[in-house]
């Protein structure tokens, strides 16, 4: 049994703990919250004390603290030669991911970055559904790759806005192409909404994205030329030239995927890749020092 310390209880650390509670051979033990109301001091499975990390029953980290902390508890853990499941972005810095990659395997842990649109199916089905994309465009390449991502929120700061939403847009495009180089020479923010361009092997990819949308249901749009995939609450459709061609009914929980992947990275230790995402780390901060 996989036994889990959960670091942060807010919105998305209530949903990895949902999903877990779900899935066999691997559970949460005890949930860390750095203050302590009335009514989680009466709840056993609750702490406060952050030092829970070093119990021996312990052997998995699942860290959904604030973006900032991440460094921080996830080096904490490691060096306790714990498995680490960590919250995007993995760190701000190169040079602290690395510190933590070197940490993890010269301790034989596993460190899984939640990039949860790697993990969902239907976005897999889409990139990688070539057969689909040549029915559509015969003998014609692809391109441009359009990539719209985000919902309404009121969060004008650009920070927030390029860490809450970047690092998925970097993962979906290294998903599409492993080795892509994303260099920005020129990115727009404005009405909370980021644009940039890029292009790499003759094909130019456009993105959109922030909190800037009309609808505060999240949205997800690739778009390869006119073949377009459109992820939204309770609907999932390609369509071409406004004619549904597929229409996703996956029951997919991109979440419980993600949580997956890590419990069997755990299990068989011939799969554990620590390097896999490295190049989208580099992307964020390089792209970041950038801009300013």
């Amino acid at each position: 049994m996989i036994n889990c310390f959960l670091i942060g209880y807010g919105q998305w650390g209530k949903k990895i703990n949902k999903s877990v509670n779900n899935l066999k051979k691997i559970q949460i033990i005890k949930i860390y919250k750095r203050y302590l109301s009335k009514r989680y001091k009466k709840n056993n499975l609750f702490t406060d004390n952050i030092n829970f990390i070093e119990n021996k029953k312990v052997n998995s980290v699942i860290i959904s603290s604030s973006n900032e902390s991440h460094f921080y508890y996830a080096k904490k853990s490691l060096l306790q030669k714990k498995n680490v499941f960590l919250e995007k972005p993995a760190c701000y810095k190169e040079k602290e991911f690395t510190e933590l990659l070197n940490i993890a395997n010269k301790n034989k842990c596993v460190l899984h970055i939640n990039y949860v649109h790697l993990y969902d199916q239907n976005i897999i089905n889409l990139i990688f559904n070539y057969n689909l994309i040549k029915s559509i465009n015969k003998n014609k390449k692809i391109t441009k790759v359009y990539i719209e991502l985000g919902k309404k929120l009121i969060n004008n700061n650009f920070y927030n806005n390029y860490w809450d939403w970047t690092p998925h847009i970097f993962s979906i495009i290294a998903l599409i192409d492993p080795s892509v180089k994303i260099r920005i020479k020129k990115i727009l923010f404005k009405n909370n909404i980021i644009n940039f361009e890029f292009e790499h092997k003759k094909i130019k990819y456009f993105c959109k994205y922030g909190y800037g949308f009309k609808s505060k249901k999240f949205k997800l749009q690739i778009k390869y030329d006119k073949y377009i995939f459109l992820k939204e609450k309770n609907k999932n459709v390609v369509k071409f030239k406004n004619k549904i061609i597929e229409d996703f009914t996956i029951n997919n929980l991109p979440l419980n995927n993600s949580i997956e992947k890590y419990k069997y990275k755990i299990i068989d230790r011939k799969i554990m890749l620590n390097n896999e995402f490295l190049n989208i780390t580099k992307f964020l901060d390089k792209n970041y020092k950038n801009i300013f």
